[in-house]
């Protein structure tokens, strides 16, 4: 097997590797070690063509015995392993741990057409579930070669765009509620589609406040407090549109959940104030921003020596912060910046220990937004400590800036965050672009909802569509087409802060269309800000749900196996009962229901969401 193209081998975490394990270490399962195979992780797959030449398929079997030296934990390095021959299941293995001795298999492949092998995890999550297919091989007749095939054939990306096309006449793309706090700047831009130049009209503004026509960025400082009816009016040469928000001038901020862009997935370290800015005039003209999203956050590699005085100040990439902050915030955006609260960040910079007040200080002299605040090099034996102090540093602080604590779920921040002071919180460790992500860290909400409310949201970390890098080649992401409408479509039905990734100067027709359906948009900016859960669900599939104001809610099935699958719902465990008018978001379609049964063909990796409300 290690003689075969292994590109379209497909895996929850890294490469497949050849011949070692995937810490480059000897393949080892148990107490032997062996020569050669082929070391995956799961999720893998991985389908080869036998032109019904092959006689039989042989192997060792197992997990890892390298993960043992670190501290795996019960449920970690468990996997099962499955081998289909013309798609049908001929070997189950059970579960397997990195402590059991490999196991060996022998599968007749007379006239078989394909080979399929799969490792799925066996419980728990994926952590460490480093598998191994070792002395794999494939006897076959005479000279003949076997050639690897993907799982999913290539289709056209057009044939993947769901979304119809923005029209010409304007609509309004703004939350239902948005919130400030008294006293301080403020900054939006009302989303707008349609044909350019669009007239804005804004009423029932409070003292303080004032809205640019041209640009529709409201800004000014507000110095009532209350809920203010705010109406808006736009025009462009194809019609007129209009629509309420309650703008909340009170104690809280990010009343749904934020939405942006993060330098951290396409730049890693290799960010400079030219970066940002194209990723700002990008957002803008790509018209993303009329969509919702509306931060632009600088991630760590921006920092630069403190100054005698303490201030911290930044690198040669960043000539000036304030103007940066004043250039981004001209567009109707809002600029974020990224600290830890130990001596360092994981990149190696100034940490903000120790200068908590001041480097509070410091973001809001320079104009900033957002605080993200990783936990990387911080030693306290308190975990809420650290983030309560910079939160108090922050509130002393003549600006609404969003505060994210970054530090993987550690000590169940889920159960804490919102006391000490965080928007949002990481409740997973980083994200990468391969389907055992999704599944690991997506999937792995479930249970949290009840954490999430307006102001304060679960985040299971950024969103990996488009073109990625991590300061490396650009590249697109791994994720197939039928995976990243289910990675956009959870992170909505989640409540999920909506980040980006990608490099907004290379957005291609597939990925803006991914990121500027305004209805599926809604479920995730929705005003009552549940965060979906669970309804039912197999290892094949999963139904979710999500309450929606006025009455409405969010259905989403996604399909979680290899293969399409016509997947059905009763819609009486829905408990609202009959006549339902039932609408396709991605689609923007309504849907012909009959009876209370939904049936639905979703693809592999693929998903389906639906908005469903009572008729009157």
């Amino acid at each position: 097997m290690d003689d075969l193209d292994l590109s379209t081998m497909v895996q929850g975490w890294g490469e497949p590797v050849k011949n070692k394990n995937l810490d480059q270490q000897p393949l080892k399962i148990g107490s032997k070690t062996f020569e050669r195979g082929i070391a995956t992780h799961t999720n893998s797959n991985y389908c080869i063509n036998l032109k019904g030449v092959a006689k039989k398929f042989t192997a060792f079997i197992g997990v890892s015995s390298q993960i043992k030296l670190y501290n795996p934990g019960t449920d970690n390095g468990t996997v099962e392993f499955f081998v289909y021959v013309d798609e049908k299941p001929v070997y189950q293995s059970g579960m397997i741990t990195y402590k059991d001795e490999p196991k060996e298999i022998n599968i007749d492949l007379e006239k078989a057409q394909s080979l399929r092998l799969f490792v799925d995890k066996s419980s728990g999550g994926t952590h460490w579930d480093h598998a191994i297919w070792a002395m794999a091989k494939i006897e076959m007749e005479g000279k003949a070669k076997t050639t690897p095939e993907p799982m999913f054939k290539k289709t056209p990306v057009q044939d993947y765009i769901l979304s119809p096309v923005m029209p010409d006449f304007p609509q309004i793309n703004s939350p239902a509620v948005y919130g400030s706090k008294t006293g301080k700047p403020f900054l939006f831009k009302i989303p707008v589609t349609g044909k350019l130049p669009i007239t804005y009209n804004v009423s029932g503004l409070p003292t303080g406040l004032l809205c640019d026509k041209n640009t529709g960025i409201i800004s000014g400082i507000p110095n009532q407090n209350g809920f203010f009816e705010v109406s808006f009016d736009v025009s462009n040469s194809a019609g007129k549109a209009n629509k309420k928000m309650q703008l909340q001038i009170a104690d809280k901020i990010a009343l749904t959940p934020p939405m942006g862009w993060n330098s951290w997935n396409i730049f890693g370290l290799k960010i400079t104030e030219a970066k940002i800015k194209a990723m700002a005039d990008a957002m803008v003209s790509s018209r993303l921003i009329d969509y919702g999203w509306s931060y632009i956050l600088i991630d760590d590699g921006w920092q630069g020596e403190r100054q005698p005085s303490g201030e911290i100040a930044p690198n040669a990439n960043f000539p000036n912060m304030k103007a940066l902050a004043d250039y981004v915030h001209a567009k109707g955006l809002k600029l974020g910046i990224y600290s830890s609260p130990g001596d360092l960040t994981c990149g190696g910079f100034e940490g903000s220990k120790g200068f908590e007040l001041q480097d509070a200080q410091t973001y809001a002299k320079w104009g900033i937004d957002y605080l993200k605040y990783d936990w990387c090099s911080c030693k306290d034996t308190n975990l809420q400590a650290p983030y309560t102090l910079m939160r108090d540093a922050l509130n002393q602080q003549n600006r609404n800036i969003c505060y994210s604590f970054c530090q993987y779920g550690m000590g169940d921040v889920w159960k804490w965050a919102e006391s000490a002071g965080a928007n949002l919180w990481r409740t997973t460790g980083d994200i990468s672009d391969v389907w055992g992500a999704i599944l690991d860290l997506g999937f792995g909400q479930n249970g949290l909802e009840q954490y999430a409310k307006p102001g304060h949201w679960n985040d299971p970390d950024m969103l990996i569509v488009g073109k990625l890098g991590w300061g490396n080649t650009v590249r697109n992401t791994k994720l197939n087409a039928n995976e990243q409408y289910t990675h956009i479509t959870l992170w909505t039905m989640l409540a999920a802060p909506m980040i980006l990734g990608c490099d907004l100067t290379q957005l291609d027709d597939f990925t803006f269309n991914l990121l500027s359906n305004r209805e599926v948009l809604e479920v995730n900016q929705d005003e009552l800000g549940k965060q979906g859960s669970k309804l039912e669900g197999s290892k094949d599939h999963e139904v979710w749900v999500k309450k929606l104001s006025n009455g409405k809610i969010a259905l989403a099935i996604f399909n979680l196996s290899w293969e399409d699958k016509e997947i059905e719902f009763d819609l009486n465990l829905l408990k609202i009962g009959d006549q339902l008018k039932i609408r396709d978001l991605w689609k923007q379609k309504d849907l012909i229901l009959s009876g209370a049964k939904l049936k639905v063909k979703v693809v592999a990796h693929g998903c389906t969401l639906m908005g469903i409300v009572k008729e009157l």
